[in-house]
This record gives structure tokens, C-alpha cells and sequence, in this order.
């Protein structure tokens, strides 16, 4: 299990007006954007009253095949996160990235400095939660571990 940053309806309600009100959208968007953003906070509010908010499942494995060493990744994750796998298990792997479920992007910390879509608002065309900070880092610690099992 990976765990992502919970939140509140208020918090939720905040971020989707937030967004609606951003005046960098196209106007020929804004009521696809909107409707996106409000969807979103309603499955994200529906997920609260559940109990299913502050976690979600992302499996992870480690396959070789002779030499070649492939991880997967359930959703889209910065190319950084093959350089921490072969950092931490010295090994060469590839990267297979959509692999049993697309939980979105999954952003390096130093991402979260510099903002931009991937960080600020894909979670909500991915429709989940944002990923924590250091989520990335630490699936990415946790496949190295994988990769030194093999």
C-alpha cells in the first residue's frame, strides 16, 4: 500500500473553486474543465464519507527475464524514478508505466517546488487524490528493493 495525503470536504470544496475560478483556462474549456473539477470533487467527497480517502492500493512488481530487469508502476511516474531504482539495487531496469492501474502521476518531491500540471491539477483528469510528497521516493525505494530480491 502507498499512502496519499488525506483531506476534508472542506478542503475539497476550496481546491475545486479554486480551480474553477483560474483565468488562464481557454474560455471554449472552462465548462469541460469545470464540470472535470466538480466530478472530481464529488467522487473525492464520496470516497471521505466511505472511508477510503487517505490510502489507495499501487502494485508494484520486479520481473527479469535473463538480464533485462523490468518494474512496473501503476501510473505515470517522473523518469527520475527509474535513476532512484538502479541507484538503490545497482542493477539496470525499465520502466513499465500504466501497469495494473493508473493511479495518475506520481511527482518527485522537488516537483511539488516547482508546481506545473503534472503536481497542480492531473490528479483531478486522473480522478484521485494527489499523491503525497515523497510518495514518489518512496515506491521508488521500495521497487529498488524488489530489484535486489531477483
Amino acid at each position: 500500500k502507498t499512502f496519499f495525503a488525506p483531506t476534508d470536504k472542506m478542503e475539497i470544496d476550496a481546491l475545486v473553486e479554486r480551480h474553477i475560478k483560474q483565468s488562464n483556462i481557454p474560455a471554449d474549456w472552462m465548462d469541460r474543465y469545470g464540470d472535470a473539477i466538480r466530478c472530481w470533487g464529488r467522487n473525492r467527497k464520496a470516497q471521505l464519507a466511505r472511508g477510503t480517502h487517505d490510502w489507495t492500493e499501487m502494485e508494484t512488481m520486479a520481473l527479469r527475464f535473463g538480464d533485462l530487469i523490468f518494474v512496473t508502476a501503476g501510473g505515470e511516474f517522473f523518469s527520475r524514478y527509474a535513476d532512484l531504482i538502479r541507484e538503490a539495487s545497482g542493477r539496470e531496469v525499465h520502466i513499465i508505466g500504466y501497469a495494473n492501474g493508473n493511479f495518475g502521476y506520481v511527482s518527485t518531491s522537488a516537483a511539488y517546488d516547482e508546481g506545473g500540471y503534472e503536481v497542480d491539477s492531473a490528479h483531478f483528469f486522473y480522478n484521485t487524490f494527489r499523491a503525497r510528497r515523497g510518495a514518489f521516493e518512496q515506491l521508488a525505494r521500495d521497487a529498488g528493493q524488489l530489484v535486489r530480491q531477483l
